[in-house]
């Protein structure tokens, strides 16, 4: 199998780069229909792309601007982080249960600006009611996502970005709080990538706490510029552009962000 290390000039020589598509078609059963293989890998493997470059980049937005927002936030994470880390390497996913408060800082970054505020249109297939309201057979629904996560009686001060809602007083992720699973959809028709879509997520946040900085931009007065929140209003929701000012967090993170582009 290719190794993950393969460089962009081995690529322009027809050596492609460790991925889904290449295990995929690497394991294509060459007794069965080999056409119908390749498209379902094709559209499977176009849909992760898209799901990636759309959704997860919003989501990853938004983290990237509470990190300038919140910098008390930024540093708990980061020591959290240190201590299971030492500095000494990068993330696994496997990092994951004994890193708390990343978990609730993600969940809470899904929960304040939900990438998609409205669900998907679905379409009843019978008449039914729902608290005195008939919604007869035929009927578009649509699930408001950014209504259920800003719920007040779920959770306070909803328009605040406070991660430590997610968290018990030992400091363990609160198995009561609802998830924020209504970004993903609902029913037969949620997003199937959504097993996938938060260890991304977590991978890519925590690579970046652990090795980088995120600050606020200065102006020509050396005065902190602060990010607007009015995010662009459309089916997937981004955070407008901001300024920010990124830096590796010591010599020793800058040698590992080297090792990890080299």
């Amino acid at each position: 199998m290719p190794s993950s290390s393969i460089t962009v000039s081995a690529q322009a020589d027809g050596i492609p780069n460790d991925s889904f598509v290449t295990r995929c078609l690497q394991n294509i059963d060459e007794k069965q229909d080999i056409a119908a293989q390749e498209r379902v890998i094709r559209q499977v493997g176009a849909g992760i792309f898209i799901g990636g470059t759309d959704t997860t980049v919003s989501t990853l937005d938004t983290f990237i601007l509470a990190m300038v927002m919140h910098p008390e936030v930024q540093a708990r994470a980061q020591k959290e982080i240190d201590a299971v880390l030492g500095g000494n390497r990068l993330p696994l996913y496997e990092d994951d249960e004994r890193l708390p408060y990343i978990a609730a800082i993600l969940r809470e970054v899904l929960r304040w600006q939900p990438s998609t505020p409205l669900a998907i249109p679905h379409f009843t297939t019978a008449d039914d009611e729902y608290r005195g309201y008939a919604i007869p057979k035929g009927s578009i629904a649509m699930g408001n996502a950014w209504a259920m996560l800003h719920d007040e009686q779920k959770y306070p001060d909803p328009f605040a970005f406070k991660p430590e809602r997610w968290l018990t007083e030992d400091g363990k992720l609160n198995p009561d709080l609802r998830e924020p699973s209504a970004i993903f959809g609902f029913g037969r028709r949620a997003c199937v990538g959504r097993h996938l879509a938060f260890p991304i997520i977590w991978m890519a946040a925590t690579s970046i706490l652990s090795v980088l900085n995120l600050k606020k931009a200065l102006d020509a007065d050396g005065k902190p510029i602060e990010p607007s929140t009015e995010y662009v209003s459309a089916i997937v929701r981004h955070a407008p552009p901001f300024k920010c000012v990124i830096e590796p967090r010591s010599e020793k993170a800058e040698k590992l962000i080297r090792e990890l582009v080299a």
